[in-house]
Order: structure tokens, then sequence, then C-alpha cells
């Protein structure tokens, strides 16, 4: 893997070695997942997990996780089934449920790291009836995954943040090809292998080091199978009713110059819950920033706008006296 991007040309690379190192978490399937871990310096009992696009991996966005570590949040960031550094069945997955499922076996492991922190420092009582607060992150693509799981299961979640979520992607299959893929999905061509489409660096970021970086990432995902295809279809109407309809405050950041997603019917579809809901939810746009604003200058300005969501919609942790 290329050396990871800073915000511009002259930003010091940061040294692998003082990243987490990956760690791994087996599926209901058998499945060996892996994720990075970053702790706080002090337990609050509050957890945000990360989940990335469909061509990135956890590494692109080691920035925000370090950063929202030292705000005091443990940060779980997995590398989803095919793909970063999990290596078997690249780019395939059986059935969207695998991916819904694979999200609740992180949510549990974030509830037993924020539950184990605590026991050292807080009577047990206090911890017995401690419940954690659990942030749901989704990135692009991610968004899309993380909508969908608010939609059917919010009792599990505190709080949701779509981060220029792909729920309303430029890009989609016409109906034509959708009717294919419904076809082809069950049978032995649903494994083939097919370029994802629109994925060109440039459309990502107008940082030049950041493009060069995605251009020559080894782990970038940049082919999926038919059926993976055809389960992102599937996820559509959940990720959109997750949108349009929260059942949990949501965060919500769009970038102006998006050329991956649209961001104004993004805006649309969120609007009237943003009038109307009681829920603290939160619309910050970026005017400037292209599709990935972790490579983009206003990134500095979104990690304090989240961070001051995140703790005012989660404050940490204080036992009772």
């Amino acid at each position: 893997m290329s050396m990871l991007p800073g915000h511009s040309m002259s930003d010091p690379q940061p040294a692998l070695a003082s990243l987490p190192e990956p760690q791994q978490l087996v599926m209901s399937d058998g499945y060996v997942l892996n994720y990075r871990l970053w702790q706080p310096n002090q337990p609050t009992g509050r957890a945000l997990i990360l989940l990335h696009g469909i061509q990135s991996h956890s590494l692109w966005y080691y920035r925000s996780c370090s950063y929202w570590s030292r705000q005091g949040w443990l940060v779980m960031a997995p590398d989803r089934r095919g793909s970063g550094i999990n290596t078997s069945h690249r780019g395939d997955v059986r059935h969207a449920d695998r991916w819904l499922f694979d999200i609740s076996a992180w949510i549990n492991l974030a509830r037993r790291l924020t539950t184990g922190s605590l026991k050292p420092s807080v009577p047990d009582r206090a911890v017995e009836s401690f419940q954690p607060q659990i942030v749901l992150a989704g990135l692009s693509w991610g968004g899309r995954l993380a909508a969908a799981y608010a939609s059917l299961w919010p009792e599990n979640l505190s709080a949701c943040m779509l981060l220029y979520p792909g729920i309303c992607p430029r890009i989609e299959p016409n109906r034509l090809q959708k009717l294919l893929l419904k076809f082809v999905q069950s049978t032995s061509m649903g494994q083939k292998l097919k370029k994802i489409p629109g994925l060109e660096p440039e459309r990502f970021t107008r940082n030049i080091s950041a493009q060069e970086f995605i251009a020559h990432d080894t782990l970038a995902l940049r082919e999926a199978t038919l059926r993976f295809f055809w389960h992102h279809h599937q996820l559509g109407p959940l990720a959109m009713q997750g949108l349009s309809h929260p059942q949990r405050p949501v965060f919500l950041a769009l970038a102006g110059q998006d050329q991956i997603i649209d961001s104004h019917r993004t805006q649309a579809l969120f609007q009237k819950e943003l009038h109307r809901s009681q829920l603290p939810h939160e619309l910050q746009w970026y005017k400037e920033a292209a599709h990935t604003i972790e490579f983009e200058p206003c990134h500095t300005l979104f990690l304090e706008q989240s961070t001051n969501w995140l703790n005012r919609v989660c404050p940490a942790f204080s036992p009772s006296v």
C-alpha cells in the first residue's frame, strides 16, 4: 500500500508504525473480519463505529478516527468483508443481510469494550445499569449501509452519522440492468467480477497527493461481483427510509462539489425531517469540498462540527453518586 495522504503536499506523512494494528473478529458465518481500534485516553462509555466506502478501507480515515478517540470516543473502523485487508471472497457478499449482520457483531463488540473499560474505575452497581452509547457512522457507500441498518434496528443505536452517504449516487444501474442483475445474482454468473464504475481518483478529491494515494492504493477495491451490485440495489429503499424518516438523531454532512453523490437530492430527502422532527438532527454543507471530505481543506472544520454534535447528543458517562 502506498503512503497515506496528507491534506497537502507539504503535510508530513504519518508513521505507519503509530497506527493501530489490525485486530480480528469472527462473524457468525465463520468469516474473519479485520478492524482497527482507537481507544480514548479515559473511558467515557461511548463508541463510534465507522463504515468505509465501496472502494476505500479503514486507513483512509485514520485522521478522523484518531481525532474522535482523542475527544473521548472509542472508535472502531472495520474493513468490510471482501475489502481492505480482508482478502477472502474479494468484492463479494452472498446476501445483503450479511452486511447487516456484520454491523450487529461490531455493535455487540463495541458494547463489551465500552462496558469493560469502565469497570476498573466505576462502582459495580453503576456499571450494571450502564447502557453504552453507540454511534454508527457511514461514509459514502458505508452511509448507504449505515442508513439501511438504522432503519431496521434503531434500538441498537444512540445516533447515526451519514457522511456524504451513497444513498443517491450519480451512477446507478438502469431498469434493464437491474432486471439482469436480479436474474443472474443467484446463478454462477453472480460471482463474476465487474469493474466498479465512477471511481476515478479525481472524483473523490482535488487534493493531488490524495489522488495519487487512491490511484496506487493496493488495498482499494476496484471490482465487485454481480451479486454485490444486486445487493447494493436492494439496500436502496432501506437507506432512503433511514435518511428521510430516521428514528435516531442524524448528523448529515454533504460536499458541495460532489461528483459521486447527488448532494442536493440527498438534502431534499432529509429536509422535511430536519424541520419537523424533535430529534437533534444536524445538516452541514461543505460548499467547496469534493466527495471525500477526509482529504479536503474543510476536514478540520468537519471534525470540530461533528465532534460538537456527538458530544451534545451523546454526553460522556457520569456515574450517579
